[in-house]
């Protein structure tokens, strides 16, 4: 019935979605905790039986069916679960099939339109990290722009994604597959959307990090280290870590300018690492040469000054 093969972005988005929901449901604690109890999983595969499961009982057990059919009625009541029901008329392996295609018809209605991603493109790096790295931030930065969505929907590990993508491509991948998988309505999936690409637009119009860096090829491993030793004070997100010496070290470094909401701080941090970097390349071309003082007479140091011409 449920395929981890075809199904996956599915009932993880269910799982997603009615975990959501039973915190706010009219329904007694242990009832509560016997559905989180059902829905925990450590992996996809666990999460496919207890879905299976979930399903199966909904036929018979009218408790379950309650509040099913009350999750997906409050989004849109045309996914009602009411009339289904064990019956001589409907076996219960067909009772359950059909909940399965009512809970996946109501995945696909909560699925953004397909061009709403676009803007997020592999071909802007410094998009598709800002992007991943301010959804994924939670656990790293105070004063991230999403503070507001973080419920027990938005849970990155539950979501089952990727906290540290290897390249570009994958990165845009597990963007695409949070808004899949996220468990809350299209509207809200949009506003989040919407709020993303309004901070992009605005942080987007800082390019000290990129020109410094882009000036200063030679220094990102050093500026890598240093937001790391400095900002992160050596425990930074694991999207960070993991690009300590790849294509995407510089991005990474962008992203952790962007992702800082006060100017005063991100500008303060700009010229610390700029400063940083001035003295390594000075250390670096002065080599083992250490400036002497000598004091001379005038007139020998004129007697010097004309040999020297």
């Amino acid at each position: 019935m449920w395929d981890v093969q075809t199904d996956a972005k599915a009932m993880t988005f269910i799982r997603s979605y009615i975990l959501g929901y039973i915190d706010e449901a009219d329904i007694g604690r242990m009832e509560r905790y016997e559905f989180r109890k059902l829905l925990n999983a450590e992996d996809i595969y666990e999460l496919c039986d207890n879905i299976r499961e979930l399903t199966i009982q909904a036929v018979s057990n009218v408790d379950i069916r309650r509040l099913l059919n009350n999750a997906l009625t409050k989004v849109d009541r045309r996914f009602n679960l009411r009339r289904i029901r064990s019956s001589r008329e409907c076996s219960r392996q067909e009772c359950a099939i059909k909940i399965k295609e009512i809970l996946c018809d109501f995945y696909n209605s909560c699925q953004l339109p397909k061009d709403s991603l676009e803007w997020i493109n592999f071909e802007n790096p410094r998009a598709c990290m800002f992007i991943f790295s301010a959804l994924i931030e939670r656990e790293y930065q105070s004063n991230c722009y999403l503070e507001k969505y973080w419920t027990k929907q938005y849970d990155w590990a539950s979501l089952f994604l990727e906290e540290s993508p290897q390249n570009i491509i994958s990165v845009k991948n597990e963007i695409d597959k949070f808004f899949n998988v996220w468990g809350v309505s299209a509207e809200k999936k949009n506003q989040l959307l919407c709020e993303l690409k309004n901070q992009y637009h605005h942080v987007c119009k800082y390019h000290r990090p990129e020109e410094w860096l882009s000036n200063n090829s030679d220094l990102t491993q050093l500026a890598w280290t240093y937001i790391k030793n400095k900002h992160y004070n050596n425990t930074c997100p694991p999207w960070y870590e993991v690009h300590a010496n790849s294509k995407l070290t510089k991005h990474v470094v962008i992203s952790t300018f962007d992702l800082i909401l006060n100017e005063r701080e991100r500008d303060y941090l700009m010229l610390l690492m700029s400063k940083h970097g001035a003295q390594q390349k000075y250390r670096a071309k002065a080599g083992n040469d250490k400036p002497v003082q000598v004091t001379i007479r005038k007139s020998i140091k004129d007697m010097l000054v004309k040999k020297s011409q």
